[in-house]
């Protein structure tokens, strides 16, 4: 069996397990809780996303496409920002600001998705972009997708 193989093994392994810490010991433990945040499943699932960064980067470095160096650049951003919660910082500020004015937009606790809307739909473009240029034209590309 091959690294990759196990590692794929070891990652569904931990997933499973904090399903099942959630469904037997969430409801009365707020720290195996997937519900909540500042917890071992949002710590976990930030460290998987900066190892998806990390990935990206080796890529980069193998392949020299700079594709890969933007890739790598978003996921080690998603991966802080879900465990230093900066997206629900930047709503809570926004709501310190005055934003809570905006009859249309009653819940403060999302108006970070205001904010990073630019980015996100730039990421969205970005996303679709590289789908159909790279993985369409390029195999080596295409396998470490």
């Amino acid at each position: 069996m091959c690294i990759k193989d196990k590692l794929i093994k070891i990652v569904l392994i931990i997933d499973l397990s904090l399903i099942l810490l959630h469904i037997f010991l969430g409801q009365n433990n707020d720290f195996f809780n997937l519900d909540l945040e500042r917890n071992l499943p949002t710590f976990y699932s930030g460290l998987k996303l900066i190892l998806i960064g990390f990935l990206a980067l080796f890529f980069y470095l193998k392949t020299k496409r700079k594709i890969w160096l933007v890739f790598s650049s978003i996921f080690v951003f998603i991966g802080f920002d879900e465990m230093l919660e900066i997206h629900e910082r930047l709503g809570n500020y926004a709501a310190l600001q005055g934003v809570s004015n905006l009859e249309w937009y009653s819940n403060p606790v999302f108006y970070w998705t205001l904010i990073l809307s630019p980015f996100i739909i730039s990421a969205v473009f970005f996303f679709l972009y590289f789908i159909k240029r790279f993985l369409d034209q390029n195999h080596e590309t295409r396998k470490f997708f």
